[in-house]
């Protein structure tokens, strides 16, 4: 599946926080950007099923060794 660059630079964010759930102020903290701008990505991303909130202000990850795969995928992009 296709991301934006934007949402993949979500799910880095997400995976760049180093821990299972991320909240949406690490989000913001991290990505340099405001909650409305978090918002829109962080429902996208549920769409698609990449994300879950397992409460409400937190993400994590729907995929397991989602993180690892993306890591790889950086490290040949970057090869």
């Amino acid at each position: 599946m296709d991301l934006s660059k934007t949402d993949r630079d979500f799910i880095e964010a997400i995976i760049k926080a180093g821990t299972d759930r991320v909240t949406t102020k690490q989000l913001q903290d991290i990505l340099n950007k405001p909650i409305n701008y978090i918002s829109v990505y962080r429902a996208r991303l549920l769409d698609d099923q990449l994300i879950t909130s397992p409460q409400r202000g937190v993400v994590q990850l729907a995929l397991p060794f989602f993180a690892e795969f993306v890591e790889k995928s950086n490290l040949e992009h970057l090869s």
